[in-house]
């Protein structure tokens, strides 16, 4: 170290440069309880030991525990909270789908941020439990729930996954967008980088279609997007040395499909169940060319009409990051040597019989079987994606049915993104109305008396039975009617209820003048 440190000083000596040993720490990572090692000098002064060091937003101790950089994170996330939660009570401020926009966009990044590293950290039931806290505070924010209501329950209803399935998730995602430079190898799989070993994804050992963006600034054929007021008084173009092409992409439940419909020619193809819509768009455009080569097409003035904007402003642009895309600029420029090409957008579904075609035979294709190795393409960043959601769906499905307790909440509540939305889209008092019902904590009788606020927990209707939530939403005899106005039932199980909308609950609620009174 003192001879690297020297070598760095003479460096900077000879280009007038000058060390600051004030701003140099020193850490020795190691879990040694006895160390013994001198410290180098720099510009004449000793460097001091530290136990720990902040490098690009992260905190690294000497034993790399992570402790120190869970604790600040947290405390900066909760700092966030607090400033926000002076814009939310609960039953004013801010909407809850803007509380929850503004969690997911601003505090939930501060907590994720670098987790490729420091994700093995959330292993512990301690940082978990640390986690839980950050997230809690903004479940009760966003419903304004009693402060009695457990976390999952309210992370259940809102389908927000737990941080520490959330920070896997940004590791996972970090961990393959780096294996994909190609400069990582099967024995790299090891420290932090493990996680691709521990989590598996569907589609991770798959081909990819991404390749190393390359710029390209000849693009020697034409791109046409005019707007849909355009279209209504524009004609497809034509012309005697006019050659016209329909492309289309197609992706349904079996698979996906392309479709070519040119002068005398009309191609349907199966692509597998893989490729997506835009891939089945570009692939379509690529045949096309291809084609137009095979026939040996010269001086002709080339219209190829695709209904996806996104398929021909990636083949407009001059920044290239896919493979497919990449090979089918290169045929569309073969196919610009001897003609004239252009591209051009048009509205789908107008009743344009090219393109009406190229439709069908794209659903043709779509429906087709289709035998080959799969996939047919390079996979997308969107497949990981989806890889990504469907493993953070069921994490957050065993992490509910795992929990201990929460008896009437599990009678109710079931993983809907659905729901989720349509509880964000309620008001602040009706969202803590419906949340209250479903979980069992609000004010009614046998949870004020649980909690010390009543001695009687009766039903003030009936007097017949305890006053639970499950009570008035499933048996009360003497709200017959209303139930069968907002809940679509006399006497509906706890599952038919929880499969209504919530906004039912909540006007449920609200004819009981639940929160007015006990």
């Amino acid at each position: 170290m003192q001879s690297a440190l020297n070598t760095i000083q003479n460096w900077g000596e000879t280009e007038g440069l000058s060390l600051n040993p004030r701003k140099t720490i020193l850490v020795p990572f190691t879990r040694r309880r006895k160390l013994e090692l001198r410290a180098p000098i720099l510009n004449g002064t000793q460097l001091t030991f530290s136990n720990e060091v902040k490098y690009l937003g992260v905190t690294l101790d000497h034993k790399l525990t992570w402790n120190n950089h869970l604790d600040k994170t947290i405390s900066k996330a909760i700092v966030a909270i607090w400033r926000c939660r002076k814009l939310v009570g609960k039953t004013w401020g801010l909407k809850p789908k803007m509380v929850y926009w503004i969690y997911q966009t601003v505090i939930k990044p501060i907590i994720t941020y670098a987790s490729l590293v420091w994700w093995p950290k959330t292993k512990q039931t301690t940082a978990q439990t640390k986690l839980n806290k950050v997230q809690r505070l903004i479940c009760l924010g966003i419903t304004g729930a009693m402060s009695t209501c457990p976390t999952t329950a309210l992370e259940t209803l809102l389908n927000m996954p737990p941080l520490h399935i959330s920070v896997k998730k940004e590791a996972i995602n970090s961990a393959h967008r780096l294996f994909q430079t190609g400069k990582f190898k099967a024995g790299d799989l090891s420290g932090h980088l493990r996680i691709l070993e521990e989590i598996k994804l569907e589609n991770a050992s798959k081909p990819r279609d991404h390749i190393t963006a390359m710029l390209d600034l000849e693009i020697p054929f034409e791109v046409i997007i005019d707007d849909r007021q355009s279209w209504e008084k524009k004609e497809v173009p034509k012309a005697d040395n006019a050659s016209l092409w329909y492309t289309d992409g197609s992706k349904l439940t079996e698979g996906a499909g392309l479709g070519v419909s040119g002068p005398n020619i009309k191609i349907s193809k199966s692509l597998g169940k893989y490729p997506n819509i835009f891939q089945a768009e570009v692939l379509a455009i690529d045949i096309c060319a291809e084609e137009c080569i095979n026939q040996g097409l010269q001086r002709k003035h080339i219209f190829i009409l695709s209904d996806s904007q996104a398929a021909l402003k990636a083949l407009k642009a001059f920044k290239c990051d896919s493979k497919l895309v990449w090979e089918c600029k290169q045929t569309l420029k073969r196919l610009t040597t001897k003609n004239q090409v252009t591209l051009m957008w048009l509205p789908g579904h107008r009743g344009i019989e090219g393109n009406e075609e190229a439709d069908r035979l794209a659903k043709k294709g779509a429906q087709t079987p289709y035998y080959g190795p799969e996939p047919y393409c390079g996979l997308m960043k969107t497949h990981i994606t989806e890889d990504l959601n469907r493993w953070e769906k069921e994490q957050l499905l065993s992490h509910w049915r795992r929990a201990p307790g929460l008896r009437q909440a599990k009678k109710f509540i079931t993983t809907s993104r659905k729901r989720a939305e349509q509880l964000l889209d309620m008001n602040r008092s009706d969202i803590r109305t419906a949340v209250g019902l479903l979980t069992g904590h609000c004010p009614v009788k046998y949870h004020l008396k649980a909690i010390g606020i009543t001695e009687d927990d009766q039903c003030r209707f009936c007097s017949n039975a305890t006053k639970t939530a499950e009570h008035l939403l499933c048996e009360c005899p003497t709200q017959l009617c209303k139930r069968l106005k907002y809940l679509e039932g006399v006497q509906p199980t706890p599952q038919e209820v929880g499969q209504l909308p919530p906004k039912n609950i909540a006007l449920y609620g609200r004819s009981l003048r639940l929160f007015e009174t006990n």
